[in-house]
Parts: structure tokens; sequence; C-alpha cells
């Protein structure tokens, strides 16, 4: 199966890409001392996978939780007794 990865502006050479990868994805910013940074959506993706593989999480529930990474635990179960 073909697909299209570049498209041209009629009447000129100039082509341009079209799609991304996670790299290709950016958002610039100024830092705290007025630098120019930029973030892709590849830093976006490893930051959550190192934030919800590392991070201790807690639950409000009736139920005991089965995830070991729920550290603090409110059960919600109301006793009628």
């Amino acid at each position: 199966m073909s697909r299209i990865t570049q498209i041209y502006q009629n009447g000129s050479t100039d082509k341009y890409d079209i799609g991304a990868t996670f790299e290709n994805v950016t958002y610039d910013y100024k830092d705290n001392n007025d630098e120019t940074k930029r973030f892709t959506l590849k830093d976006l993706y490893e930051y959550l996978k190192k934030f919800f593989n590392n991070s201790d999480f807690v639950k409000y529930s009736d139920s005991e939780p089965r995830n070991e990474r729920i550290k603090i635990w409110y059960d919600t179960k109301i006793d009628t007794e």
C-alpha cells in the first residue's frame, strides 16, 4: 500500500513533508531564565511513562486495591453496624 509523505505547492518546486514522528512534534517555551526550550511529543511520552511506572498513587473506593502502586487507600465503604 502506498502512502503520501510529501506535497508540492502549485507552480513551485518547494516540497513539504506531511506526517510526523514523535521527535518532530514540538512545543517551544521560555524557561525561568527566559531561554527558549523545546519539548517534543517523545519527551512527553518518556516523562509520563516514567511518572506512571515510578509514582505512588492514592485510591478512594469501597474495595481494597489490587494494584501495588496504590500506596494510600481510603476505604469509602459505609459500615451499617
